[in-house]
């Protein structure tokens, strides 16, 4: 599990959610949301903006808990659709 996921866990159990009601909220079965918290399946931009929406957080909150480099990073590692503007992003740097 990475710091995303961690950080996902832990807003969420603050918000006093269990992970059933989180994917009810996302209209996602349980099993597949509790693939996204444990890492075990990339999360897609738009599941990402509705999470954070659900949990009163913005996008940009969320990355700033890892940093920038390690956000990118973890997104990279994962396999998501966004890796291609990412990788090519790192190309221009």
């Amino acid at each position: 599990m990475n710091q995303i996921n961690q950080t996902l866990k832990q807003l969420r159990l603050q918000k006093g959610l269990t992970q059933k009601q989180m994917a009810e909220k996302l209209y996602k079965s349980r099993s597949t949301y509790g693939d996204i918290e444990t890492g075990r399946t990339g999360i897609h931009l738009s599941d990402l903006q509705r999470i954070c929406h659900v949990l009163d957080i913005s996008v940009a909150d969320l990355f700033k808990t890892e940093g920038s480099d390690g956000i990118r990073n973890t997104l990279l590692a994962q396999k998501s659709p966004c890796n291609g503007a990412l990788e090519n992003k790192s190309e221009r740097s």
